[in-house]
Protein backbone atom coordinates (compact mmCIF):
# COMPACT_ATOMS: atom_id res chain seq x y z
CA UNK A 1 0.00 0.00 0.00
CA UNK A 2 1.32 3.50 -1.25
CA UNK A 3 1.98 5.73 1.89
CA UNK A 4 0.31 9.41 2.07
CA UNK A 5 1.44 11.98 0.15
CA UNK A 6 1.02 14.31 2.93
CA UNK A 7 2.83 17.60 0.84
CA UNK A 8 0.78 16.65 -2.23
CA UNK A 9 -2.56 16.35 -0.03
CA UNK A 10 -1.25 19.80 1.33
CA UNK A 11 -0.82 21.48 -2.18
CA UNK A 12 -3.97 19.97 -3.43
CA UNK A 13 -6.10 21.61 -0.60
CA UNK A 14 -4.77 24.81 -0.99
CA UNK A 15 -4.96 24.83 -4.48
CA UNK A 16 -9.04 23.46 -4.19
CA UNK A 17 -9.15 26.24 -1.39
CA UNK A 18 -7.99 28.99 -3.39
CA UNK A 19 -10.09 28.01 -6.91
CA UNK A 20 -13.08 28.09 -4.56
CA UNK A 21 -12.39 31.94 -3.22
CA UNK A 22 -12.43 30.13 0.55
CA UNK A 23 -10.19 31.07 3.40
CA UNK A 24 -8.66 28.76 5.78
CA UNK A 25 -11.38 30.15 8.30
CA UNK A 26 -14.16 29.68 5.91
CA UNK A 27 -13.09 25.99 5.32
CA UNK A 28 -12.48 25.13 9.04
CA UNK A 29 -15.79 26.02 9.63
CA UNK A 30 -17.47 24.49 6.80
CA UNK A 31 -16.06 20.89 8.29
CA UNK A 32 -16.62 21.44 12.28
CA UNK A 33 -12.75 22.59 12.46
CA UNK A 34 -10.59 24.95 14.17
CA UNK A 35 -8.68 27.31 12.17
CA UNK A 36 -5.65 25.84 13.76
CA UNK A 37 -6.62 22.67 13.27
CA UNK A 38 -7.35 22.82 9.25
CA UNK A 39 -4.13 25.28 8.89
CA UNK A 40 -1.83 21.77 10.21
CA UNK A 41 -3.32 20.29 6.95
CA UNK A 42 -2.12 23.04 4.63
CA UNK A 43 1.26 23.45 6.45
CA UNK A 44 2.06 19.67 7.01
CA UNK A 45 2.00 19.25 9.95
CA UNK A 46 -0.88 16.88 10.18
CA UNK A 47 -1.79 14.24 8.13
CA UNK A 48 -5.69 14.28 7.64
CA UNK A 49 -8.07 11.66 8.83
CA UNK A 50 -10.12 9.58 6.76
CA UNK A 51 -13.41 11.31 7.93
CA UNK A 52 -11.69 14.79 7.66
CA UNK A 53 -10.96 14.10 3.95
CA UNK A 54 -14.52 12.92 3.17
CA UNK A 55 -15.84 16.40 4.70
CA UNK A 56 -13.07 18.68 2.59
CA UNK A 57 -14.05 16.46 -0.17
CA UNK A 58 -17.67 17.02 0.28
CA UNK A 59 -16.68 21.22 0.52
CA UNK A 60 -14.79 21.56 -2.36
CA UNK A 61 -16.75 19.40 -4.31
CA UNK A 62 -14.34 16.66 -5.75
CA UNK A 63 -13.42 12.74 -4.81
CA UNK A 64 -11.37 11.59 -1.99
CA UNK A 65 -9.02 10.55 -4.71
CA UNK A 66 -8.32 13.66 -5.95
CA UNK A 67 -7.32 14.90 -2.73
CA UNK A 68 -5.39 11.94 -1.58
CA UNK A 69 -3.29 12.29 -5.07
CA UNK A 70 -5.18 9.37 -6.52
CA UNK A 71 -6.70 10.05 -9.46
CA UNK A 72 -6.63 13.25 -11.93
CA UNK A 73 -10.12 14.28 -12.22
CA UNK A 74 -11.73 16.56 -9.83
CA UNK A 75 -15.22 15.11 -9.01
CA UNK A 76 -15.64 11.73 -11.34
CA UNK A 77 -18.99 11.17 -11.82
CA UNK A 78 -19.99 6.74 -11.45
CA UNK A 79 -23.07 5.37 -12.85
CA UNK A 80 -25.10 3.06 -11.43
CA UNK A 81 -24.21 0.77 -8.28
CA UNK A 82 -20.38 0.14 -10.36
CA UNK A 83 -17.40 0.99 -8.10
CA UNK A 84 -14.85 3.78 -9.39
CA UNK A 85 -12.18 2.34 -10.96
CA UNK A 86 -13.91 -0.95 -12.17
CA UNK A 87 -13.99 -1.98 -15.90
CA UNK A 88 -17.34 -1.96 -17.37
CA UNK A 89 -18.70 -5.30 -18.34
Amino acid sequence: MKNLDIASVSATLKALRIEKGLSQQDLASAVKMTLRGYQKYEYQEREPKASAIMLLAQVLDVSTDYILGLDDIPNRKTSGNQAPGCPKD
